[in-house]
Parts: structure tokens; sequence; C-alpha cells
């Protein structure tokens, strides 16, 4: 005698059979998903920039400040010299072709994906006009740097620059 198709040698596939298989694959699903999500959630951190919901509202603010900083008609270039081990981070401020002394300079370090390693600094002013400061044994590869240069007056010009570190 000839088995019937839909009949094993351990017997008939039924329902609850059929009940089993999808169960398993859902739970196989939700498992996966469970995992790529909490793996999500502790590695990022959720904001790129802190608090930027307030800084949504004062969106205005900034929008005056960049036309302020306009008015100056103030350049700066930002970039870094000396080797790898030792990188200097200089910053040079020109009105026209002049450079502008006498600025208290900071910057802020910042890796692209973290906030690990970011540096707050003050640059010296060199004879030569520029300003540096001599930066510690950074991680290799891409940081945002945004120098911020205040004269006498209080009149600020903020300048940004990605540089990569090897």
């Amino acid at each position: 005698m000839t088995k019937q198709a839909n009949q094993t040698s351990d017997g008939p596939f039924k329902g609850h059979h059929f009940l089993f298989i999808l169960l398993g694959l859902f739970a196989i699903v939700f498992g996966v998903n469970v995992y790529f999500t909490t793996k999500a959630v502790t590695t990022f951190p959720g904001e790129a920039v802190p608090k930027s919901y307030l800084q949504g509202l004062k969106y205005n603010e900034q929008l005056e400040a960049r036309a302020t900083q306009a008015a100056l008609n103030w350049r700066a270039e930002v970039g870094t010299t000396g080797t790898a081990a030792a990188p200097v981070l200089i910053a040079r401020f020109l009105d026209a072709d002049t450079p502008i002394r006498g600025l208290d300079v900071d910057a802020d370090l910042v890796r692209l994906t973290t906030d690990e390693g970011r540096q707050q600094v003050q640059l010296s002013a060199t004879t030569s006009g520029d300003y540096a400061y001599e930066l510690p044994a950074l991680a290799p590869g891409v940081w945002d740097v945004k120098v911020t240069a205040t004269d006498a007056q209080g009149q600020t010009f903020e300048a940004r620059k990605r540089i990569i570190l090897k």
C-alpha cells in the first residue's frame, strides 16, 4: 500500500505542526529585532548636538550672530602642522590680509561619532600673529574643530574646520 502525499513516516501533518513552525519563525524574527534594537540604543547617544531642542528655539539668535560675524569681514584659516606624533593646531585670523593680534582664542575638538576624547583648549599667540596649541596624543581619525576668537571689544568670530589626524 502507498502512503498519501500529506503523510510522513511519523504521521500526518496537522494544524498544530504548522502553528509551532509559524510561532518558531516569529520567535526568531522577534529575537533578532530585540538584539538589533538593543545594540542600536546602547551604542548611539541619541543627540548629535546637546540640547538640540533649545538650540532650535534660539535659531534666530544664531542667524543674528552670523550676520554680525559676517559684518566684521574677518577671515580664518585653521589647520594642523608638525608631525603625526606631535601635531600643532594653528589658527590665523585676518582682516583683509592683515593678521589680527590680541585675540582670546579657544578651540573645541570633537570626534564625529562620539564625545570620547573631546577637548576644549586655549590657543596661545605666536610672534607671526598666528595662534597655536600643541595637541596631546589624540586618537587618529576625523575631528571637527570649532575655533572661537574674541577681541578686546567683545566681538566674537567662529570658524569651523574638519581635520584628519593620522
